[in-house]
């Protein structure tokens, strides 16, 4: 699909599909006004934002109070989402993950202390005192020592196996010293789901379903996303684009079947199976009378370790302080502890949040990128506490949440596109396109492939098959890089051919701004004699 597309909405009545959809009401805790007041809210922010679908689940002493959908699974589609609609959760993936272990920590099979390399002799990093020292701790409160996201690049679509991420991670250089900071990592999940594999003898897909969902009762909770391919009630992802006149619409996204992220963010669920897991960590490890795992473990989870940097406290963001425990951030929020985490991958965001001490549990799922969904949770908190973020004077606004989203989108695509720097104009390449073509090779990524096909340069990063692009020049050795398949995360970008003082082509430069995959990290040598 092209980005410029131009999608014209059928209005779709939301309020005639809530008629149509199953409400789950098994208390109290929420009166007629306050569902009333949520609908409202939810099918405002749907109708003001565009996007497409939501489902929520909230949970409160022990009882299901609400489960329910609003929109449609796909845009322009009649085809409601349900409290059984299933959406991919992202990195709330990592809180299963971290609890999993602390399963295996209350069986004695391993010590949050434990070195990774007891388990993983072939783990290795950058730096050999962080290779020899990293911790069950350090992997699952970000302490590895490098920025937020680094070595994405290795799962982003690729065809690798947890194992040889892990290994290729090794010629990425950290940022910091190893635990000086607070830098979110993917693989420092990816290698915890590999620790609990060789512990516990079944991979930690298997692990989850048997040790978390069976005894849950998560029948229709997924661990990877190969495992949906055949199922219906199925939200399809949607990413936000600019159209010709300049405005920010949804489109339809094919489902990335990014399974390589593993342990890290590969969950798939849905907001009547997502109450089973809130109602186990309300309290703190047992369910239905089974101890799944031991208050001990819910207090090591809930702990702080990591200090995460943030904002001042603003009414978007109402709280002062924040960390990462273990799979999940806890913060202060309105004076009481909040136990969080947010999911985002292409096309989908999830957002769950636990108030202890209301032992009260909310989740919501969209199918869009846009931030809804964090946003909806701390609404329906306020609405559930009859206790409004906003003043009474100026409460939500959904217009006006709206109108901020997409200028901060707008906002984004123009300093990706200023990060690519002007073009000189009146510029040739220094050699012909033939001599542009060739196999460029990354120890850390593996290979980029260039190829010259009818006058026109292609690239294809081989590791990721979905990751194909025609080149078009830009000025001298550079090359824009336009992507054949939409994507929700990242945008046009750069590949700059370097030469070497004979004017043979060396290397080649990838420059792809966005916040999540970081294309610049890899160093691309070319591999084959220039001729």
């Amino acid at each position: 699909m092209k980005k410029n597309h131009i999608i014209k909405y059928p209005f779709i009545s939301l309020l005639a599909l809530l008629f149509l959809l199953p409400l789950s009401l098994l208390t109290q805790a929420l009166d007629q006004q306050q569902l009333s007041n949520l609908d409202q809210l939810v099918n405002s922010a749907l109708k003001q934002t565009g996007v497409p679908g939501v489902s929520i689940a909230i949970v409160q002493d022990n009882q299901i109070i609400l489960t329910k959908g609003y929109g449609t699974k796909e845009i322009n589609k009649n085809k409601p989402v349900d409290e059984n609609t299933l959406f991919a959760i992202a990195s709330n993936s990592k809180a299963f993950t971290a609890t999993a272990m602390g399963i295996l920590v209350d069986r004695n099979q391993v010590s949050w202390d434990d070195r990774v390399k007891k388990y993983l002799p072939y783990f290795e990093l950058y730096d050999p005192y962080a290779s020899d020292h990293m911790n069950m701790i350090d992997i699952l409160a970000h302490r590895l020592g490098y920025k937020h996201f680094s070595g994405d690049l290795l799962w982003y679509d690729t065809q690798y196996k947890p194992e040889e991420i892990i290994r290729r991670f090794k010629y990425v250089k950290p940022d910091f010293q190893f635990r000086s900071n607070f830098g979110y990592s993917n693989i420092g999940y990816i290698t915890a789901g590999e620790v609990i594999a060789q512990i516990s003898g079944m991979s930690w897909r298997k692990f989850i379903e048997k040790e978390i969902f069976k005894p849950l009762g998560m029948k229709n909770s997924y661990t990877s996303y190969q495992s949906i391919r055949k199922k219906t009630k199925v939200a399809s992802p949607h990413y936000e684009a600019l159209d010709n006149q300049g405005n920010v619409i949804f489109q339809p996204l094919d489902w990335h079947h990014n399974d390589a992220i593993d342990a890290a963010g590969s969950i798939v669920t849905s907001a009547k199976d997502i109450t089973h897991w809130m109602q186990l960590q309300l309290n703190r490890g047992s369910y239905k009378g089974k101890n799944i795992f031991s208050k001990a473990v819910s207090d090591k989870l809930w702990t702080a370790v990591n200090a995460v940097s943030i904002p001042p406290k603003t009414e978007q963001s109402p709280n002062h302080l924040m960390a990462y425990g273990l799979g999940f951030f806890v913060n202060d929020h309105h004076g009481k502890l909040m136990v969080t985490h947010s999911g985002s991958v292409e096309g989908m965001t999830s957002r769950i949040a636990l108030i202890p001490e209301d032992n009260l549990g909310v989740a919501v799922f969209t199918n869009s990128t846009a931030p809804l969904a964090t946003q909806l949770a701390h609404q329906i908190i306020a609405i559930t506490q009859k206790n409004q973020v906003k003043s009474e004077s100026e409460p939500f606004d959904s217009a006006k949440l709206a109108a901020n989203n997409k200028r901060n989108f707008k906002d984004k695509i123009a300093a990706r596109a200023s990060a690519l720097g002007p073009i000189t104009k009146n510029t040739q390449p220094a050699y012909s396109l033939a001599d542009y073509a060739g196999t460029y090779r990354s120890k850390m990524y593996g290979d980029i492939l260039v190829e010259l096909k009818n006058d026109q340069l292609t690239m294809k990063m081989l590791p990721s098959p979905m990751l194909t692009a025609q080149l078009s020049h830009r000025h001298y050795d550079v090359f824009t890089i336009h992507w054949d398949n939409g994507r929700a995360w990242i945008n046009e970008g750069t590949a700059h051919f370097v030469s070497n003082s004979k004017g043979q082509i060396t290397e080649l430069k990838l420059n792809v701004p966005n916040d999540d995959i970081w294309f610049d990290e890899p160093h691309f040598y070319r591999v084959a004699p220039n001729p």
